[in-house]
């Protein structure tokens, strides 16, 4: 199992197939109302808490995504602005470079970060733990897709930093 602490204050798990069989479940069972996978996630954090520290409070937003031989497990600390990951649907290139200008931060405050993901009609940034600001509203469309779904099926640009990294090309 390899645990990762990003700056931003979020949690990746990269477990591969055997170690969530060892934990009797596999990624197509993974369900938060089911009782084994909740267990699983508690055991997950204890375990996290020790290696790299993680502790946050209150409520967090869990994603698993696939991999090739196990899954991906995005842990968020959410903030009072946000009850789940927000995505928004940037529709060109010339609407992305106005969004990195408005961005003036060369990081993201503690529990707060940014995914951007290129799709077939554009681009998909998502925001964890945070607002959207004004350049973002302007240029961008919000969506109700889920975070997860875009991390599987876009192609990633920048994961977790993309605001920063977004505004330091410029």
């Amino acid at each position: 199992m390899q645990i990762d602490l990003t700056d931003n204050g979020c949690l990746a798990l990269l477990l591969s197939d055997d170690e969530l069989s060892a934990m009797g479940l596999c990624f197509e069972q993974l369900d938060r109302r089911d009782a084994a996978t909740r267990r699983m996630l508690r055991t997950l954090l204890q375990i996290a808490r020790r290696r790299v520290g993680f502790t946050p409070e209150g409520a967090l937003s869990v994603e698993a995504l696939p991999t090739a031989d196990g899954c991906l497990l995005l842990v968020t600390p959410l903030t009072p602005c946000a009850e789940r990951p927000l995505v928004f649907r940037i529709p060109d290139e010339n609407a992305l470079l106005q969004i990195a200008a408005a961005w003036r931060h060369d990081a993201h405050p503690w529990g707060q970060s940014s995914s951007l993901y290129r799709t077939d009609d554009g681009f998909r940034l998502i925001l964890y733990g945070m607002a959207p600001f004004g350049a973002l509203t302007e240029c961008a469309e919000a969506t109700d897709e889920h975070a997860a779904f875009i991390a599987e099926h876009g192609t990633p640009w920048f994961v977790g930093d993309a605001l920063p990294q977004l505004h330091k090309t410029l």
